[in-house]
């Protein structure tokens, strides 16, 4: 609970504070934002049983080690703040945008975007096993998906200063699309190349890139921070219910694959969405 709710606080300052501080650089501010979240969760992915087996601690309490890092980043913020000069500017209060259509064409994209990364992490491993993996093979397929996800951080902020929003949507929703598409038809062909293409796009660069658009549809601190309240609030929601929504239509039919067909249609819907978003309005 103490966790979700830090998220819920910190990701709407974080849009905040890359508005202010990277205003002319909101691409490159928002590629730190989600290497940051990448390469922290790799980090403490691959260290916590090295640290529980080194200090010969149970996995709870391995875990509780990195309440440290996070205590040692809060103290620093503090100090930040509490000698940091006063400034005089003042920043008007934003409601959450609840009647505007285009931040709830966001918020649903965000839903999809999200409930997609959160269904692949617990059902993709059962899904290859049915399939004649082993558990081997399947783990380590489940790990290039999630250990690839800075690289796409990095590729779609730079693709978003060179080409259109829209195109670059298109093309990383196109991936996802491609890689569940090669996972539901053919779950033996490749499996390791499907879980790249689908880390580097659904994990990594979809994240960022609806993320990146409320930057372009808002004017300053403010409404950046209250989109992108609205977005994570209700996105989130979405992205809670789906794993468990799809694992419930995998007792009715009786087989992981309709999980990666339904996956498919998230992923269409979502890629629409966004697109369709980006295209109607020119982003400056």
């Amino acid at each position: 609970f103490l966790i979700g709710t830090s998220i819920a606080i910190s990701g709407p300052l974080i849009s905040g504070f890359v508005r202010r501080y990277f205003s002319t650089q909101i691409n490159k501010g928002m590629m730190l934002y989600s290497l940051g979240i990448s390469c922290s969760g790799m980090f403490g992915t691959i260290a916590t049983i090295p640290l529980m087996r080194y200090f010969g601690l149970s996995w709870q309490e391995a875990l509780e080690l990195w309440a440290l890092p996070i205590a040692a980043v809060g103290i620093i913020w503090a100090v930040y703040f509490i000698f940091k000069k006063s400034t005089k500017t003042q920043e008007i209060i934003v409601k959450l945008p609840w009647k505007n259509k285009r931040a709830w064409t966001l918020l649903i994209g965000f839903g999809l975007q999200s409930g997609t990364f959160y269904t692949i992490l617990p059902w993709l491993m059962p899904y290859l096993i049915e399939n004649g993996a082993d558990a081997s093979s399947a783990n380590f397929t489940l790990n290039v998906f999630m250990f690839i996800a800075p690289l796409g951080s990095i590729i779609f902020p730079i693709l978003l200063a060179r080409f259109s929003h829209a195109w670059v949507i298109f093309s990383c929703g196109f991936m996802t699309m491609t890689a569940l598409l090669g996972f539901a038809l053919a779950p033996n062909f490749m499996p390791i190349l499907m879980a790249i293409i689908l880390g580097l796009s659904a994990n990594g660069g979809m994240f960022i890139l609806i993320l990146t658009l409320p930057f372009y549809e808002t004017k300053d601190v403010s409404e950046v921070a209250s989109w992108t309240a609205m977005i994570l609030s209700i996105g989130y929601l979405i992205s809670a219910i789906t794993p468990t929504f799809f694992g419930y239509i995998r007792d009715v039919t009786g087989s992981y694959q309709s999980i990666m067909w339904g996956l498919l249609i998230n992923a269409s819907i979502m890629t629409f969405l966004l697109t369709y978003l980006s295209a109607k309005k020119s982003v400056k």
